[in-house]
């Protein structure tokens, strides 16, 4: 579950003072959905780390980042990827969508993109030695 402009909106009408069914009508859906989609908006808002992807929640359990029962503290992950520049990216299932993700969590800038190098004659990507 990601938060989303359309869970945002949502959680921005309601607290304006609106009824769900306010909501609804503004958002073009039923009051039920108005609700839902509040509930999540809450949810994902009490703790920010619910709104990272699987993926990222699990690199930061393997780097010792996201202690079970807490919260990752987003300080301690930015002073990670930034130790770490351009290596980050040679960690085994952290590609650059995760990384983003992770930067925008902890507020670090995010490192410079490798260029990856290209086979003249087929254009693949080139992994180990190619003749």
């Amino acid at each position: 579950m990601k938060m989303t402009p359309r869970k945002m909106e949502a959680l921005k009408l309601r607290r304006t003072g609106i009824t769900y069914r306010e909501v609804g009508e503004k958002m073009g859906v039923g009051m039920d959905r108005a609700r839902k989609l509040c509930k999540e908006a809450e949810y994902l808002e009490s703790r920010p780390a619910r709104a990272l992807s699987t993926r990222a929640a699990n690199i930061l359990v393997n780097w010792n980042l996201y202690p079970h029962g807490s919260e990752p503290d987003p300080k301690a992950v930015r002073e990670f990827i930034e130790m770490k520049g351009n290596d980050i990216f040679k960690y085994r299932n952290l590609g650059p969508s995760t990384v983003k993700e992770l930067c925008e969590f902890s507020g670090a800038q995010l490192p410079p993109k490798i260029d990856k190098q290209r086979c003249k004659c087929c254009g693949q990507v080139i992994r180990k030695a190619h003749k």
